[in-house]
Parts: structure tokens; C-alpha cells; sequence
């Protein structure tokens, strides 16, 4: 929160709104900043988030998911640092207690049906610094998601990566 409100100061941002979900039951309450639309249609909302928990035990949570709320924030402030301003509405969102099963987000899916928020997509970062055995690959999950949004994405990380820099690599999730 401190740092989201911090971008939003420092490249004095009046269309940002910070604000928390809570998760009741947990530590940790969802972080949501909102980059507000110029002139927020029916289309609905674009998300972008990752996760703030990471798994139990003695395993460290710097990929899972330090790493994909890094990459959360810094969507964010190159936003704000751009000053650009987007049709319709854009949530980047760190999620409390994904690890126990979901639950942060839940609240958050809660909290858009109870505004009448429609979501338009979604993406989510989760462990994009991992690396184990794999050199220059991006993953993508495809269970639950539109062949679309994935292709365009899959579009835009040649574009700016560059095809020899990356192997492109779909998942299937049970």
C-alpha cells in the first residue's frame, strides 16, 4: 500500500486509487490499485495481478510469487511513469493467501460483483523469475483461458522480446 500510494505521489496521479480487500481468517489482506478510465465503458476492466503469500515450510517465496508481485508493481509504476491513460479502468491487484487455496482472490471477486465491476481479462504473474532447468522460456497456463488474450500475449513478448530470445511454452494444469 505504501508503495503504491508513493508512484501515485510522486507522478502525481489523481486517477489512482489504492485500497485493501480484506481476507478474513489471514494476516494479510489484497492490495488493489486502480488506474481509473478515461471514460470507463461496458467493456470492462482489465486485471493484473500476483500473489503476496508463498508456500509453507522451509521453501522461500522469492519466485513464489516475489517475483510475480515484483513484476505487479513495476507494470504499475511504468504506467503512472508514463502518465498514460487508458480507456477503460486497469486493477493491479496483490493477493493475499493464494497458497491455502485461492481465498485472497476470492475476496477480491467478491468485492468486484458486490461493485458491479465487470472484468474484461485477466492476467496473472505467478514465479516469472523461475528458471529451474529452463533458459528464456515463458510459460503459459492454459487451462480456464481465452486462446486470444494468450496468442496476443504470446505476440507481445516476441515483439519485444525477440524470437530468439525466448521459447514460448504452453502448460496444461489439472
Amino acid at each position: 500500500v505504501d508503495r503504491a500510494n508513493g508512484l501515485k505521489k510522486t507522478y502525481d496521479r489523481q486517477d489512482v486509487e489504492v485500497f485493501t480487500v480484506k481476507t478474513p481468517r489471514y494476516q494479510q489482506d489484497s492490495v488493489v490499485i486502480k488506474v481509473k478510465g478515461v471514460s470507463p465503458t461496458g467493456d470492462g476492466a482489465t486485471v493484473i495481478g500476483g500473489h503476496l503469500d508463498t508456500l509453507r515450510g522451509n521453501r522461500p517465496g522469492a519466485d513464489d510469487d516475489a517475483t510475480g508481485t515484483a513484476s505487479v508493481i513495476e507494470l504499475y509504476r511504468n504506467v503512472v511513469a508514463s502518465n498514460h491513460r487508458f480507456k477503460n479502468d486497469v486493477y493491479f491487484i496483490a493477493y493475499a493467501a493464494e497458497e491455502v487455496g485461492l481465498v485472497g482472490s476470492k475476496y477480491v471477486v467478491s468485492y468486484f460483483l458486490k461493485k458491479g465491476i465487470k472484468v474484461r481479462g485477466v492476467m496473472q504473474l505467478d514465479m516469472t523469475g523461475y528458471a529451474k532447468n529452463a533458459k528464456n522460456q515463458i510459460h503459459f497456463v492454459r487451462d480456464f483461458t481465452s486462446d486470444s488474450l494468450t496468442s496476443f500475449t504470446k505476440t507481445l513478448a516476441t515483439t519485444y522480446l525477440g524470437k530468439s530470445a525466448v521459447q514460448l511454452k504452453d502448460l496444461k494444469c489439472n
